[in-house]
């Protein structure tokens, strides 16, 4: 140590250099520190200082030593270059890139700098700056597949992922086995929707390096978006085998299989499982809590569900499918509007009713002319909604209306085709935001805006809250208040929404003079077939969605069984496909003292397939609180009576609606014990049976209920009103 010490103070750095060279960094620093005092206005030994203290992660010494060398030297580029990457680390960006910047002003030519530069401004969010910055960095170094990969990221934040697929084949062009540029070129794909092409750029990537637990995760959600269920499970199993962690991964996986228990391959349970995964690596991960609740639903363990969707507004109030998954569930439950829907209506509103309109008038025209009217909905299709609007779009007047489309679903089937040709415009808000939408339909110069989804599937509810029309309402699907006060109406009849329920709507209610709905007669027509009248061979039946099944349905089917013994229960349904379903089903009429052989069950059929099984049944029975509505109707034209207990809200006064329409109040009962004396007067009453059998379909068919042009003429009627009263036109 003499000789050493000797050296330094002679002024020589060899040996410090030799120790930092060797990776003896503590012993270099303080042989540097030892050199320094002797002489403290050497430049280059405060930047090896530097250097040395941030191998050590020394950070604050670091930053002074090199503080030191620019002042005694500030025109070397390296020191400048070195106070960039030290400030980077240590999180002073905006400082970093001063230093790089005045490095880049002393030495032009150096791509590192131009890149380093690049780096900050994108961690910094500056994306169009870091795009220059590699732009500057390729001017000197055109090869170097890292800038090229670094550019071609920035370019996806901007959101130009077509130049940003050309940044990644260049950078693939330097380097062929990199691994990460065809990962990005794959999400650069999926973004501009060509999946099969983002789907080879993922297996382009595992190709070159088949552990990265991302590729496999976003080729799975590319498999998902293809359809292709089994192979994306795969997809993510694999990913999360690499990352067990993976939360994302969990919770598509779920995703997925909670699509093949749609379809019927394979159980719900399993999608259950995978949530519960995704959630107890982050609890508080609302995508899957509310899947989490979706499932329970699709497994008709209808209570948890609505437990989970209420969690999961909890954690995060502004998912508004949750909202709108739970308000639509309690209607499954509750018998009255006036607890949990009114309050559940009331928080949606309040969280996401508040937009500022920038149509909220209606203006006065001085000469009557057609009125504009816009019709959203997902369910332009085979569909109830678009069975409502079968009678009603072919036959509207077009000195009183114009009618324009707007669907927010992708299907597009032969119910869509002829809607379609009834109309006067067809514009898809598939994919638009709710700006770009709201600005879509101010295009068309629409009058009033019908919302034909409520809080049912694909709904554009927060888009309604812009106030793209002057007036607007909620029609045909959905059984209450919207709870937006951007929707000024809702269309009913004196059936489903007496005056008494009018606080429970935040809308005003417009009350059609017959039935809110109307049919047309299905096509082609099923025959009706005769019955037997042996009340010993007598099938009751239900077509209605299997979620209706609530406990008191349950319990009423059971006793009327226990009281007409042989009689049968038939249930159809898509749902009962699914084994789950089944059993849990039978599980619960076997705990009413109902056995299996009792009931039969089948699930999915055509609509002709399903017209023509109600030649087996001979009374329907409608479920509460939740009753049915196309249904009931179809129920009566195949000449099959249905009996309905008149519910405390809407959903379960459907069926009363129709049934009062056609001229058949006797089959709505006013409480459970008539519904249960109903069901077993008719049971034992054969001749009651065939004529209901024999006059139905003709009794349905001259009824308002399928009187499509003066339904037309009470709609525009309504439409008219409702314009000249928001314009302020005396009436």
């Amino acid at each position: 140590m003499d000789t050493e010490q000797f050296e330094l103070e002679t002024g020589h750095l060899d040996t410090a250099i030799q120790y930092h060279q060797r990776g003896e960094i503590e012993g270099a620093i303080l042989l540097y520190q030892q050199f320094l005092r002797v002489h403290p206005r050497h430049a280059d030994a405060w930047y090896l200082l530097s250097l040395a203290a941030y191998q050590a992660e020394q950070y604050s010494d670091a930053e002074n030593a090199i503080s030191e060398a620019i002042s005694l030297n500030p025109t070397d580029a390296s020191y400048h270059a070195h106070a960039g990457e030290l400030l980077k680390s240590m999180g002073k960006l905006e400082e970093a890139l001063a230093n790089y910047r005045t490095a880049a002003g002393l030495a032009q030519t150096d791509a590192d700098l131009y890149l380093n530069i690049g780096i900050i401004f994108d961690r910094l969010k500056r994306f169009s700056e870091a795009i220059h910055a590699y732009d500057r960095a390729l001017r000197y170094r055109p090869n170097h597949p890292e800038t090229h990969f670094n550019r071609g990221r920035a370019l996806m934040q901007c959101g130009r992922e077509r130049d940003a697929v050309s940044a990644f084949d260049a950078a693939l062009a330097c380097r062929e086995d990199y691994a990460k540029a065809y990962h990005c070129r794959g999400l650069c794909l999926d973004a501009l929707k060509r999946p099969e092409d983002a789907l080879a750029a993922f297996d382009a990537a595992l190709s070159v390096q088949g552990n990265l637990a991302e590729s496999h995760f976003f080729r799975g959600t590319t498999l998902l978006q293809l359809g292709r269920l089994h192979e994306a499970v795969d997809a993510f199993e694999t990913a999360l085998k690499l990352a067990p962690d993976f939360a994302e991964a969990h919770f598509h996986r779920g995703s997925a299989l909670q699509s093949l228990g749609r379809k019927s391959l394979g159980p719900f349970t399993k999608a259950l499982a995978a949530y519960d995964a995704a959630l107890a690596v982050r609890a508080d991960y609302a995508e899957a809590l509310h899947n989490r609740a979706t499932t329970l639903q699709d497994l008709e363990r209808l209570d948890e569900a609505i437990a989970g969707y209420t969690h999961a507004i909890s954690v995060n109030p502004n998912y508004l499918a949750t909202h709108s998954n739970r308000l639509l569930a309690l209607h499954y439950r509750e018998n009255s509007a006036r607890g949990p829907i009114l309050s559940a209506a009331r928080q949606f509103g309040e969280r996401f009713g508040h937009h500022s309109p920038r149509n909220a008038r209606a203006k006065p025209h001085p000469k009557r002319r057609p009125l504009c009217i816009g019709y959203v909905s997902g369910d332009f299709r085979r569909h109830p909604v678009g069975h409502f609007l079968e009678p009603l779009l072919p036959n509207h007047d077009r000195k009183e209306v114009r009618v324009i489309c707007f669907p927010t679903s992708t299907v597009y089937d032969s119910v869509s085709a002829e809607l379609q040709s009834h109309a006067d415009g067809w514009h898809s808000l598939v994919g638009l935001d709710d700006e770009t939408a709201a600005d879509c339909i101010r295009a068309q110069s629409i009058d009033i805006l019908l919302d034909l989804s409520g809080h049912t599937a694909d709904n554009r509810l927060s888009m309604f809250a812009l106030k793209p029309a002057p007036v607007q309402a909620s029609w045909l699907g959905y059984v209450g208040t919207t709870g937006l006060s951007a929707m000024d109406y809702v269309l009913a009849d004196r059936f489903v929404a007496p005056e008494q329920d009018k606080d429970l709507f935040i809308e005003q209610l417009w009350r059609l003079p017959h039935s809110y709905m109307c049919i047309r007669p299905p096509e082609p027509a099923v025959p009706i077939r005769k019955r037997n009248a042996n009340p010993r061979e007598l099938t009751f039946g239900s077509f209605n969605n299997t979620i209706k099944l609530s406990p008191a349905t349950i319990a009423l089917w059971s006793h009327i069984l226990r009281e007409t013994p042989n009689t049968r229960l038939l249930l159809r349904y898509a749902s009962l496909r699914h084994a789950e379903i089944r059993r849990q089903l039978l599980e619960r009429f076997a705990a009413h003292g109902i056995s299996a052989e009792r009931l039969t069950l089948e699930g999915k059929a055509s609509r002709t397939e399903m017209l023509e099984t109600y030649n087996r049944v001979d009374i329907a029975l409608d479920p509460t609180p939740y009753g049915g509505g196309i249904t009931t109707a179809e129920a009566l034209w195949m000449g099959v009576p249905v009996i309905t207990l008149h519910g405390g809200a809407w959903p379960g006064r459907h069926s009363a609606s129709i049934l009062n329409t056609i001229g058949c109040p006797g089959l709505v009962a006013k409480n459970e014990e008539e519904y249960v004396a109903l069901a077993i007067s008719l049971a034992t009453a054969p001749q009651r049976r065939r004529q209901y059998h024999e006059t139905l379909r003709s009794t349905v068919e001259q009824s308002p209920l399928c009187d499509g042009l003066t339904f037309a003429r009470d709609v525009e009627t309504a439409f008219r009103g409702m314009w000249d009263l928001s314009a302020g036109i005396a009436r």
